[in-house]
């Protein structure tokens, strides 16, 4: 999760996904579906979040912080889930004049939400 983090860094890439075995960032059985940088300390310290998923959203966090503008979170078991990441819904897409109209799965975690 770092390393992918790290890589993202270095590349200056504006987006990161994460393709997890779980749909998402999970408040019990509820997927959520987007949260800010200031959200993840939050999580893990009343242990809403654990294990594994700690260390992606702590990765997530670092990737903001060096200036990716957007990290996903996404369930790799479902189908085209990794296609769906990439041309979901968003207004910042719209305005790179790039369509896009999959459906938004999984968690975004971005910046300042």
């Amino acid at each position: 999760d770092h390393m992918a983090a790290a890589c993202a860094e270095f590349c200056h890439a504006e987006r990161l996904i994460y393709l997890t075995d779980v749909a998402g960032v999970l408040d019990g059985s509820t997927v959520l579906p987007r949260l800010s940088a200031r959200d993840v300390e939050g999580l893990i310290r009343t242990r809403k979040v654990t294990g594994g998923m700690v260390l992606k959203l702590e990765a997530c966090r670092r990737a903001l912080l060096a200036g990716v503008e957007q990290v996903s979170i996404v369930g790799g078991g479902q189908a085209d889930a990794l296609l769906d990441a990439v041309f979901a819904s968003d207004g910042q897409a719209a305005a790179r004049g790039t369509p896009r109209t999959r459906p938004v799965r999984g968690t975004r975690v971005e910046a300042a939400a």
